[in-house]
């Protein structure tokens, strides 16, 4: 790894990119890592040959065209999390061969884009312009300047409204979520994909629809996923709307209608109809996902209208009873191809569920606490596969996961095949399981860490939570961890305590065997639903020595910061007693 100086004009050295490469055809290729810098402006003295570059998390306020024409081999930008408030004529003039560029998080109006502002992008197939906006402009519509990228392949972008969208004849993915960015989209009808035929890919969660017309989706002939989850004033007695542009669908692989009640305002319960499936009986749809939508039973006549393509149903967190029915599902073949069938949390409560939200300030304040590694001075090569992933991770859409990729995880967590089958039941799965009522471990907190921090955690954590908190705690010194292999003792403390508190340092993040213990961790939160890891965050830990899972576990912002000021102690033991007694 090398360090690029950056220089201002004033002669100070502000900071330091970080540059990895890897030879393509014996030609270096570099990705510079020049996020949370504080840079006001894009560096000019990078090398030419930069193919990737990070911008991330910044000051730039203008795109400044001049300095990016420098790196013409230039195949992904990433300018997210800036200060930017407009895009010009000439901000991307000479790079032709850009294929990826995330302008998310911003502040771009998207009137305030110039219509040819995109036309230098020729081979563009990756845009981002999801932006860190509260509000909408009355005359704000969808920019123009879409019109000029005809290779566009995906586009993530903030949903306005029930205008039409820009003509993008080879879009394949749309993605207007309301994970992060803006979505308000009352109602859609059919026009509003008139110039987007094409595309195979529609991921609209969280956008505030109330009202989906009939056929809508119908003019969508090439339609494989279709994600309308937490649009929570739709409501199942919608499903008709939505499915009846998607009857006779051999595209159609992938439905998540998961959430579409406010559980917090409505009391009732919903059941599924002949009307809610008769259109998807003739489809060729593989997953489905009509999770906590209150629903409590189904008529008889619609169990015969299940498509009988289907291999992944997930009914979770719904209120089933069984009744006559439930013969009729294996009676009529509905459940012949299942191979993964998820039924767990039923009746659990009639309680909103909530989910990870991304939030703007939770990620700053996670990026500014994580900061970039600038003292190491070399790393060797690295290999093609590592320099892509390493160019990928810069993207804002690459780190939100929507619902296909979860179940897509849980699929592979199970090791599911084509010739398994995989019943989750209420027992097993319940966040009241019995399994933790007769435990020799009881109400314990199970404590992972280093052996470095040994004497922080047996000296000071244990005595802050035993002695003034009365929570008892569970660690490799218990007796119970000499009896058996210590990874079945691990595992067996974390499937069997209440929570499991992990003390996150630098040693903790080389130590492979306790990013092993982590992953267990979040494996047991998956497979039971249980909210069990609380992580106190004791140092500073460079972005680039955190693997995945623990960059995934800070932003849902469950940790705790260890306070580098004497006089905070008392109130952060407080605080971390109060977390683990929830």
């Amino acid at each position: 790894m090398a360090l690029a100086e950056i220089a201002m004009c004033d002669g100070d050295v502000l900071g330091k990119c970080n540059l990895t490469r890897h030879a393509n055809d014996k030609v270096l290729e570099y990705y510079a890592d020049c996020s949370h810098l504080n840079l006001t402006d894009i560096p000019s003295n990078l090398p030419t040959s930069t193919t990737c570059l990070n911008m991330i998390g910044n000051k730039v306020s203008e795109i400044n065209g001049k300095a990016l024409q420098r790196y013409k081999s230039l195949k992904c930008l990433s300018l997210s999390r800036n200060r930017i408030d407009s895009i010009r004529s000439r901000d991307f003039a000479g790079l032709s061969k850009l294929k990826m560029l995330d302008l998310s998080l911003n502040k771009i109006r998207y009137t305030n884009i110039s219509e040819d502002a995109f036309i230098p992008l020729k081979t563009l197939t990756f845009l981002d312009i999801k932006q860190s906006l509260s509000n909408t402009w009355r005359n704000e519509k969808y920019p123009d300047a879409l019109n000029q990228l005809r290779h566009l392949h995906t586009l993530v972008i903030d949903g306005l409204g029930t205008q039409t969208l820009p003509y993008m004849p080879n879009l394949i993915e749309l993605y207007m979520s309301g994970e992060y960015g803006r979505c308000n989209i009352p109602n859609i009808n059919e026009n509003f994909f008139e110039n987007i035929l094409g595309v195979q890919n529609v991921f609209m969660s969280k956008c505030s629809i109330k009202k989906i017309e009939y056929n809508t989706f119908k003019p969508l002939r090439n339609i494989t996923s279709l994600d309308l989850s937490w649009n929570i004033n739709l409501g199942i007695e919608s499903m008709p709307n939505i499915t009846s542009g998607l009857n006779g669908s051999k595209t159609l692989k992938c439905l998540n209608l998961n959430t579409l009640y406010d559980h917090s305002q409505f009391g009732f319960r919903s059941s599924v109809s002949k009307d809610d499936v008769i259109f998807l009986s003739n489809t060729s749809i593989e997953l489905l996902t009509v999770e906590n939508n209150n629903i409590v039973r189904m008529d008889i006549a619609s169990v015969i209208q299940w498509p009988k393509s289907i291999k992944y149903l997930s009914v979770q967190l719904n209120m089933f009873l069984y009744g006559n029915y439930t013969p009729f599902l294996i009676l009529s073949g509905t459940v012949n191809n299942i191979v993964y069938l998820d039924v767990s949390r039923m009746a659990a409560s009639n309680r909103p569920i909530s989910i990870p939200r991304y939030d703007v300030s939770m990620e700053k304040k996670f990026e500014q606490r994580l900061q970039p590694n600038t003292n190491e001075t070399y790393q060797p090569e690295i290999t093609v596969s590592n320099f892509h992933s390493l160019c990928m991770s810069m993207f804002t859409r690459n780190q939100v996961k929507d619902y296909f990729q979860v179940i897509e995880d849980k699929l592979k967590q199970h090791d599911i095949g084509t010739e398994n089958k995989l019943i989750d039941n209420v027992q097993a799965h319940s966040p009241n399981n019995k399994r933790m009522d007769n435990t020799k471990y009881g109400n314990k907190v199970f404590v992972s860490y280093a052996e470095d921090d040994r004497e922080f955690v047996l000296e000071k954590a244990k005595f802050e939570l035993e002695n003034r908190g009365q929570i008892s705690t569970l660690t490799e010194e218990d007796p119970h961890f000499h009896k058996g292999t210590r990874l079945n003792q691990v595992q067996q403390a974390i499937e069997t305590t209440r929570r499991t508190l992990v003390i996150l340092t630098r040693a903790y993040v080389k130590d492979h065997a306790c990013v092993h213990e982590l992953n267990m961790v979040l494996e047991e939160e998956a497979s039971t639903g249980r909210n069990i890891n609380c992580v106190i965050l004791k140092e500073n830990v460079q972005c680039e020595d955190l693997p995945n899972e623990i960059m995934r576990l800070l932003r849902k912002e469950n940790h705790l910061e260890y306070p580098t000021e004497e006089g905070d102690l008392q109130e952060f033991w407080e605080r971390l007693r109060e977390t683990l007694r929830e």
